[in-house]
């Protein structure tokens, strides 16, 4: 897991690009990418702009437009400045991603995506949680109820990592007493804390993948979703460079103002 489509995230996750759709590993069309070029076709959807090989398969003659590589481009940028959106549901990607817990809490309200999650009823957890790095130990905002502040005072930071990583491997402790004492692994996963983690594979079309990154590549937004955020950007951009600029530019940077 060493190549692009894979980025470890925190101390123990990672996103992993597993798939996409149309393939990803296959240039096509005149923006080199299958990707945005799917992107293309499915905005120039009359018959007369469908692609030469469907035609053919089709038995039709129609005279096809001839376009450059820059009006295609131009195409994108129009799409996303524009928001016309559906022509980017065409391009679909499945993520591979292991998380703690209260992150995929946040992660699953975006109900356009599709889940499959590992299941503590069929398996035992692993003795794997989340403890955040010293730097990210902050106060709460003063000014933001769902946000962190300042940074804790060293020694304070130091004591309540203790307790952080103290309480998730008592947690744990209680867990396997309870599944040896042969109670079902149902009841048994409820003592553990949030900061355990999980794993699902995650299925996503570009349109719904684009306003995932819009919120959670936000400032505002909780920084331990923003980092997984920003390893599925690199991937996806990797995939439909063209789309991926426009939406930098359109999308991204007015999010920001």
């Amino acid at each position: 897991m060493g190549d692009w489509t894979t980025a470890k995230v925190l101390d123990h996750g990672f996103v992993h690009l597993l798939d996409a759709m149309p393939h990803w590993l296959r240039p096509a069309g005149l923006l080199g990418w299958a990707a945005d070029a799917r992107v293309v076709q499915a905005a120039r959807v009359s018959m007369a702009h469908m692609p030469s090989d469907v035609l053919m398969s089709l038995g039709l003659e129609t005279e096809m437009e001839e376009r450059t590589r820059e009006q295609d481009t131009k195409l994108i940028d129009y799409l996303l400045r524009n928001a016309h959106t559906s022509p980017f549901e065409k391009v679909r990607f499945e993520f591979v991603v292991k998380l703690p817990i209260f992150v995929a809490r946040q992660w699953i309200r975006h109900r356009t995506g599709s889940f499959n999650e590992q299941s503590a009823r069929y398996s035992k957890l692993p003795c794997e949680f989340y403890v955040p790095e010293l730097t990210r130990m902050q106060a709460q905002s003063a000014s933001n109820k769902q946000a962190s502040g300042e940074p804790l005072a060293p020694e304070v930071a130091s004591y309540a990592l203790d307790l952080i990583d103290t309480n998730a491997s008592a947690a744990y402790a209680t867990y396997d007493h309870l599944l040896s004492l042969g109670l079902a692994r149902e009841l048994a996963r409820m003592v553990l804390p949030t900061n355990f983690y999980t794993q699902w594979y995650w299925t996503v079309d570009l349109h719904n993948l684009m306003h995932f990154l819009k919120l959670r590549l936000h400032a505002h937004a909780q920084y331990e979703i923003r980092v997984y955020a920003e390893a599925i950007l690199a991937m996806v951009e990797r995939v439909a460079p063209v789309s991926i600029e426009a939406f930098r530019r359109h999308v991204l940077a007015e999010a920001a103002q």
